[in-house]
């Protein structure tokens, strides 16, 4: 066999087995979204979305993995009884794994992306696109320029928490190695993102910082600082 051949099949081994590790942190994600308890009535009924295996662009052959998306719908609890939850957003996250144009390939490491968007709103046409982030005219970043708050034209509104705001930030992917990192790095933020502690969401978590390039387009300035397993 040839030394490119050999190279093929240990890449389908890697690719095997961080698959079932990325699975495995999907199905995490999933039960710990069910089982705390969010702010303002928030709640997550389950029922996320099948994952995107290798439809993040165009270009993508179709038997190479650019990534995983999924998407968990959050709804708001009912006041009475007699009322039905109403949609309150969704909740999306995706692995980049260097798909060109998106946050992985400038980095250098894979990357877990975790957005967020109210109802009328979605993150979801982006991972389509070829170049993930927007242009900084269209955003505010925030908490150290790792905050990205999407606003169109309409400039950042005074608010008491990101519920009707779309948001997103990006860790590496290797930081949330565990049970205990999911809840410090994806939950919590979360949680402190929906309440009035928004602005502290990434205060201990080692997110990406973002600013903007030459073509005004929001691109990584640097690699964060990892937390290490303990």
């Amino acid at each position: 066999m040839s030394d490119q051949g050999r190279n093929a099949l240990a890449a389908v081994s890697v690719m095997r087995a961080l698959g079932n590790e990325i699975e495995e942190l999907k199905s995490e994600i999933s039960s710990l979204l069910l089982d705390n308890i969010w702010p303002n009535g928030l709640e997550f009924s389950g029922d996320e979305s099948e994952a995107d295996l290798d439809l993040f662009g165009e270009s993508s052959s179709g038997w190479i993995i650019d990534g995983w998306h999924w998407t968990f719908p959050a709804r708001r609890q009912a006041i009475h009884k007699r009322t039905k939850p109403k949609a309150a957003g969704e909740l999306a996250l995706a692995v980049d794994l260097g798909h060109a144009g998106w946050i992985a390939s400038d980095v250098g490491f894979p990357v877990l992306i975790v957005t967020w968007a109210p109802v009328g709103d979605s993150w979801g046409g982006h991972f389509g696109e070829s170049e993930f982030l927007p242009f900084a005219d269209e955003t505010v970043c925030l908490a150290d320029n790792k905050l990205l708050i999407w606003t169109g034209e309409e400039g950042l509104v005074s608010t008491e928490s990101l519920q009707e705001i779309a948001w997103m930030y990006a860790i590496p992917l290797f930081s949330v190695s565990d049970r205990r990192r999911i809840s410090d790095f994806i939950l919590t933020p979360f949680a402190k993102a929906m309440s009035k502690d928004w602005r502290k969401a990434l205060d201990e978590v080692p997110a990406i910082p973002f600013a903007a390039n030459d073509t005004n387009r929001l691109a990584p300035t640097a690699s964060p600082i990892t937390h290490q397993p303990s």
